[in-house]
């Protein structure tokens, strides 16, 4: 749920409740991951950075291969408890801003989307990407393009 607090011409903020009941004022920052953790950040040093940051960013993409959905699944919870930071919502793109993984030497089709990962570059289907999400459990996520379905 998304209610607004304040607004000034186009320009917005608001209050956003997640599954868990946590709620965030936006705008705010989020934290980077690479693969899931902050960088430099252990989970006790994110905490301290609260309550400016106020949510983990994580690419969803990243947990296609190595961790896989399978490896997450197993593990019996959620990203949240996988990571150690039970009590931060998290937010999955499909994107990592520090890499360009659309840009590759294969191009998409219309059913899948070629994305270089960490692991190398792979072909991922809109149910290949969903079943990431499903494992990881997470807050928020974003949706894969609409081209690609």
């Amino acid at each position: 749920m998304f209610k607004v607090t304040a607004h000034d011409g186009l320009a917005r903020c608001g209050l956003m409740v997640m599954k868990n009941t946590s709620t965030i004022t936006t705008p705010t920052p989020m934290l980077y991951t690479r693969r899931g953790g902050c960088l430099f950040l252990t989970p006790d040093n994110m905490d301290k950075l609260r309550p400016d940051a106020q949510m983990v960013q994580i690419n969803a993409m990243q947990f296609i291969h190595l961790p896989s959905p399978d490896i997450i699944k197993s593990f019996g919870r959620s990203v949240h408890h996988y990571l150690g930071i039970p009590s931060w919502p998290v937010f999955a793109s499909n994107r990592d801003p520090t890499m360009a993984e659309y840009f590759a030497a294969k191009s998409s089709s219309n059913t899948a989307v070629y994305a270089n990962l960490y692991t190398g570059g792979t072909q991922v289907t809109p149910e290949r990407y969903m079943q990431a999400i499903a494992a990881l459990q997470p807050d928020m996520y974003v949706a894969l393009a609409d081209e690609v379905s």
